[in-house]
């Protein structure tokens, strides 16, 4: 089998899940929808939460607690 010249990240089993019933319940392939929902999401302007910015967020508050503990 050859590799994909494409990155191709993994989805969580839910998300695929959650992918798959809606596909469904609309009668549409799963990646008729999931390429829509992308589309939309990286079409507005509104700010997606990463990884990055929840960590950050969290590292915040907990020196956010220390500092009114000390």
């Amino acid at each position: 089998m050859t590799k994909s010249k494409w990155y191709s990240p993994q989805l969580s089993h839910e998300i695929v899940s959650r992918l798959y019933y809606k596909a469904k319940a609309e009668r549409i392939p799963m990646t008729v929808l999931a390429n829509r929902m992308m589309q939309q999401a990286l079409d507005t302007e509104q700010v997606i939460e990463s990884r990055r910015h929840m960590d950050s967020d969290l590292a915040g508050s907990v020196n956010q607690q220390q500092s009114a503990l000390g």
